[in-house]
């Protein structure tokens, strides 16, 4: 029995190829390393969620080449050390930049230009 390619398995494959070499050329990363970050990421916010509900409101979780990135506000430094901890412990996860800052602490701010308000 033969197979017949359809115009929307090729719409699909040409899709596809356009969305690999999409990424890499808009991200400077492949389809895969994309996938990999994003995949990192959901289970780091998961494993946060799990260890303390809390977690997933006050830090932001986002992956770039294998490393993660933390930010947000912690209320305490077992808090903030905590969450570094889970971050750490992902498959795959090469480095952990611990940004996030505690409540009442404020992290620097740049001066801002003269003339203007809030």
């Amino acid at each position: 029995m033969q197979k017949r390619v359809t115009a929307a398995t090729t719409l699909t494959l040409i899709t596809l190829i356009g969305l690999g070499t999409g990424c890499r050329a808009m991200t400077g990363r492949s389809l895969g390393t994309n996938i990999d970050d994003l995949t990192t990421t959901a289970q780091v916010k998961t494993r946060l969620s799990v260890t303390n509900i809390r977690n997933t409101t006050w830090v932001d979780v986002d992956t770039k080449n294998r490393v993660v990135f933390l930010s947000g506000t912690a209320r305490s430094e077992a808090e903030r050390q905590q969450a570094e901890d889970v971050a750490r412990a992902n498959a795959g996860v090469q480095h952990v930049v611990n940004n996030i800052v505690l409540a009442g602490s404020s992290p620097s701010a740049s001066p801002r230009p003269a003339g203007t308000t809030r």
